[in-house]
């Protein structure tokens, strides 16, 4: 009855019933105090997406973020105009618990092998405090090296995860939601800046299945610059990415514990 009174005074902002703005809602919900808002939103994707019935991928172009999005991570002085969104949807052969440390461990490279040349992630919060549900929020920070699009490039990143607990009768389980920001822009040649990812904005999220598999949700808004004019706008590069996605479920499937 204190929850439901507490619920009523604060109220939640209703969660669009489209996956194009649902995306860019999760995205801005991240940091609420609660996770009612969250779980709102979790509530309409799992309706949006007939989620227990869910058997392929699926998989598009979403909306951009715009100016207020990039300032709460940060990034106001960069111009959300530019970006291009994609989204991915999926069902991941794994429970929360399993897919959970595969999300936080240091060693992505060996949990994706086919992926980095190079890796490095370190926590800027407190790991055991995470773990032992003394908070709800771990940190980390990240470098990386990747082949990609033809080109070699280095990036660095902040990233923040969330677990996120059901809360309600009405909500369907416990979740996982991570949000990253590239810091600074990565280029793919040392001695010119007219080809790199220049911003990247990530967001993904799995809440678990009466099935006791997962459902999976990863949105990127980016700007990139391959050659000439060719940038992330367009289709084939948005496909490369999104079909690393689909090979990075299945890396989660065959690392699950």
């Amino acid at each position: 009855m204190v929850w439901f009174v507490l619920f009523a005074c604060k109220g939640v902002e209703p969660a669009p019933e489209d996956i194009d703005s649902l995306n860019r809602y999760l995205w801005r919900h991240f940091d609420d105090e609660n996770g009612l808002a969250l779980q709102e939103g979790i509530r309409n994707l799992h309706a949006i997406m007939d989620a227990d019935n869910f058997e392929e991928r699926i998989d598009g172009s979403i909306s951009n973020l715009v100016q207020d999005d990039l300032a709460m991570v940060g990034k106001e002085d960069n111009d959300a105009s530019l970006l291009s969104g994609v989204y991915f949807v999926s069902k991941v052969n794994c429970s929360i618990p399993g897919i959970e440390p595969n999300v936080y461990a240091t060693n992505q490279d060996e949990l994706h092998p086919d992926t980095y040349i190079r890796y490095s992630r370190t926590y800027t919060s407190d790991f055991d405090a995470y773990v032992n549900r003394e908070t709800d929020r771990l940190t980390w920070d990240t470098t990386y090296e990747i082949e990609g699009f033809g080109y070699a490039y280095e990036a660095s990143l902040s990233s923040g995860m969330r677990y996120v607990p059901a809360q309600s009768d009405g909500d369907h389980a416990d979740m996982l939601i991570t949000r990253t920001v590239l810091q600074e822009p990565a280029y793919f040649d040392e001695d010119s800046t007219d080809r790199g990812m220049f911003q990247d904005f990530q967001m993904e999220l799995y809440y678990q299945l009466d099935s006791g598999d997962s459902f999976h949700l990863y949105a990127i808004w980016r700007e990139m610059i391959l050659f000439g004019d060719v940038s992330f706008e367009s289709e084939s590069a948005q496909r490369l990415v999104l079909d690393g996605l689909a090979d990075w479920d299945t890396d989660m499937e065959n690392n699950c514990r």
